[in-house]
């Protein structure tokens, strides 16, 4: 599912646009663009704005499910986030500049939708309203990355530096 941020948001050509504006024209920076890139992203990987989707999502829950029971399943399972993560690591490198730290950069590219739909999984809570994954998804990237110089805002960057 993690995949789902780079295969059906496109999110490639939102960091492409995102990093474009925001250097050099001051309209934004390139953290509070980022930022929103990422937050955009997430929730849309796991809205549900058709019926095959939100069988996706279904599928998904019954598979994580099982893969408490299942070792091998819960290996693809960690696989298949394992290679999302390296393909999300330079999108978020291009939006974060060349100056980001890479740790914060690894940071920003795991686990928050993962944490979400292995926590939704676990409830009944339906694909949409209360309880469904898009809000906590976007709720872990923040708690994921809230101290992070990478997505601060820049007077909180200020504020923080050595």
């Amino acid at each position: 599912m993690v995949r789902t941020v780079i295969a059906h948001t496109h999110v490639d050509e939102d960091a492409n646009s995102a990093t474009s504006r925001t250097r050099g024209t001051g309209r934004c920076s390139t953290r509070s663009a980022a930022r929103r890139v990422l937050e955009t992203a997430v929730t849309a990987s796991l809205t549900v704005p058709h019926e095959a989707k939100a069988e996706g999502l279904r599928w998904t829950r019954g598979l994580l499910r099982a893969s408490g029971q299942d070792p091998a399943l819960r290996a693809v399972w960690y696989r298949v986030n394992q290679e999302s993560e390296d393909k999300l690591i330079p999108l978020v490198a291009r939006l974060a500049g060349d100056d980001a730290d890479p740790l914060e950069i690894r940071l920003a590219a795991t686990d928050a939708i993962r944490v979400t739909l292995e926590t939704w999984a676990e409830s009944d809570a339906d694909v949409e309203g209360p309880g469904s994954p898009a809000e906590p998804a976007v709720r872990c990237l923040r708690e994921l990355t809230g101290g992070m110089r990478l997505l601060a805002e820049p007077s909180k960057v200020r504020d923080s530096a050595p």
